[in-house]
């Protein structure tokens, strides 16, 4: 029960109302809380009381949503729609080119493949279609396979190059883009391992062909009909020796060649609808989807380890573009992710393992975003990594309409490139920064942004968002080259318990010009905590004004001052305040001090000096 002192000259300690002499002696005792630093060194550390946090590039990759580990999270990002490789350098993510239509306007390409060095694409299902760099045209159809394409590979099987496509009910090869031979071998999924054609039907018969055309069965995968999601070539643990997978809905299985048998893979992965429709062998790895996380595998022969680094990690992708993997592609700087689920804006995902296990403690790696649809109604069919026509690009389907992103040949630093090209718009967004305070508002101060390249065409918007909120408030744009210093609210400060900022890329019309974000310094303080000291004398003179002896009251304060909580303390008598704030003048504190002045013998009056603190 919160008690006022309504009389003068008194106060009231733990429930006891007490007759001082003279005045309550008050002093404010400020609390000046540690200062600490995020990130590299700053040139600014020599102020006492601003704390900071240093962006020296993004290349530790997005998804960290909230800053927990002040070490470990420095140089991550949330959202990164940018070139974030070259480390303290951001700069626009790589342009991406449409093709033209292809005739009839599919509305979908299920398949792309390369074939001596072309590239065909199966539209709207089952329309063959090569297409022709020069002259940028996808052509009149070549074959209408017997169904829709479901997967399609290259092969040299006797000397000969073939593109074969799966067919579920079936299988088709070519060996010159113009004589397609249907096979009525049933096929889902295929590839190409001992100088053989494997191919796997939907109920999970292996069977493959030494002779294209031929077809011998081989394993049985001991699952219900429908549950296959891929088949492909992995290390296994003889010897590192590669080996057939098949991916399924309910994990890896590895076939075995001698016994003609499909055995689980340990250890186990649970199951998942959407398990496995990404697979990949990507450097030392085998690399699994689940939804929007990716397993790490790899076999080794004491024992294999698994280990997550998917797009679920950390924090996790913006709500509008949550997903599911549905196809995993390796390039020489990256493994790359299709993400789309129908309803959210599909993407595509680059992924780089960390440097070092100090770099990278958890093993999650660095993702960034390649490309953004920012719609949502239309889907990603299928990607492909191809050398065809001499270029090193990525290609995939949106929609029907193919695209296109050049990928680097060498791990070099895309500024260096006079004639690397980038996409018109770009994002960074930061995690979330509470200080490490979250019982009391901070005051953001000032950010710091250098530009390392800027114009009135290239140009980085800056913005900022507190508390959770979803909106965001401008701080300007920068359009020169060099340090650009926002002293938010004029220099006021804006008050945050937690904040975030944004920075947006865009250039002109020549592709091959990017802005450069370089270092970027948030400064800000942590809050002083008021504290309060009082000092005041009690005096007795027999009974208390409660009625109590001048003995009782003595034991009272050495109970208040022993006690092991904090003690109610108060010498007004309101309620409120002006501004409509309950008990204002109630505070709990503990009694740091007590000096007595005391008569002997049965005469119990005298006085104490008594010290009372917030804690």
């Amino acid at each position: 029960m919160t008690t006022r002192s309504s009389l003068e000259d008194a106060v009231i300690l733990n429930g006891i109302r007490y007759s001082i002499t003279g005045v309550v002696e008050s002093e404010y005792l400020p609390q000046i809380v540690e200062k600490f630093s995020i990130g590299p060194k700053s040139a600014r550390e020599d102020s006492k009381h601003r704390n900071t946090i240093i962006w020296d590039g993004f290349q530790k990759g997005m998804l960290l949503r909230d800053i927990s580990d002040l070490e470990r999270d420095a140089n991550h990002a949330f959202w990164a729609y940018a070139g974030i490789r070259t480390e303290g350098h951001t700069v626009l993510p790589p342009l991406a080119t449409q093709t033209a239509a292809a005739t009839g306007s599919p509305t979908s390409c299920s398949t792309l493949v390369q074939r001596a060095g072309k590239i065909l694409g199966t539209f709207d299902g089952n329309l063959v279609k090569l297409y022709t760099q020069g002259s940028d045209s996808w052509g009149s159809t070549l074959d209408t396979l017997p169904a829709a394409a479901t997967n399609a590979i290259e092969v040299r099987m006797g000397g000969t190059n073939y593109a074969v496509w799966a067919t579920t009910t079936g299988y088709t090869y070519t060996a010159d883009d113009s004589s397609f031979t249907d096979d009525t071998q049933d096929a889902k999924f295929l590839t190409f391992w001992d100088d053989r054609l494997w191919g796997i039907t939907n109920g999970g018969q292996l069977w493959w062909s030494k002779i294209i055309g031929t077809e011998f069965q081989d394993a049985q995968l001991p699952l219900p009909d429908g549950s296959v999601q891929g088949l492909f070539v992995g290390r296994g643990t003889n010897a590192g020796r590669l080996v057939l997978y098949v991916s399924t809905t309910r994990g890896l299985y590895i076939h075995d060649a001698l016994s003609q048998t499909f055995e689980l893979v340990d250890p186990e992965i649970p199951e998942h609808q959407d398990n496995g429709l990404g697979t990949k062998r990507y450097l030392e790895s085998t690399y699994y989807s689940a939804g929007l996380g990716v397993y790490r595998y790899i076999n080794q022969p004491s024992q294999a380890s698994v280990s997550a680094m998917g797009l679920d990690r950390r924090g996790g992708l913006q709500a509008d573009h949550i997903g599911t993997i549905t196809e995993l592609h390796a390039s020489h700087q990256e493994l790359i992710a299709i993400v789309d689920d129908g309803s959210k804006e599909p993407g595509i995902y680059g992924w780089r393992p960390g440097e070092s296990e100090e770099d990278d403690p958890r093993g999650y790696g660095a993702w960034q975003v390649l490309w953004d649809s920012a719609a949502t109604g239309t889907r990603i069919d299928t990607g492909l990594v191809t050398t065809a026509d001499g270029f090193y690009r990525f290609y995939w389907s949106y929609g029907g309409r193919i695209n296109f992103i050049t990928l680097p040949r060498d791990v070099i630093n895309p500024l260096e490139l006079s004639s690397y090209t980038y996409q018109a718009i770009g994002e960074i967004i930061t995690p979330w920064l509470d200080g490490r305070e979250i019982s009391a508002n901070k005051l953001a101060i000032q950010l710091f942004v250098n530009a390392i390249k800027a114009t009135a065409n290239e140009t980085i918007v800056v913005d900022y968002a507190i508390n959770d909120a979803s909106g965001w408030t401008n701080l300007g744009t920068i359009t020169t080259t060099g340090v650009t210093t926002y002293s938010l609210a004029a220099g006021v400060g804006v008050a945050f318990n937690r904040i975030r900022f944004r920075f947006t890329f865009a250039r002109g019309g020549t592709d091959t010009n990017t802005p450069d974000l370089g270092r970027v310094e948030f400064h800000w303080t942590r809050p002083e905590v008021s504290k309060w000291r009082h000092k005041f004398t009690v005096k007795w003179e027999g009974n208390s004004m409660l009625g109590h002896r001048a003995e009782h009251q003595l034991d009272e304060i050495i109970n208040a001052a022993g006690s092991d909580t904090l003690v109610d303390f108060t010498f007004r008598d309101r309620g409120t305040d002006d501004d409509g704030d309950s008990n204002p003048y109630n505070q709990y504190v503990k009694v740091i001090n007590a000096q007595f002045k005391q008569r002997t013998g049965n005469d119990w009056t005298g006085e104490m000096t008594i010290v009372v603190e917030q804690v």
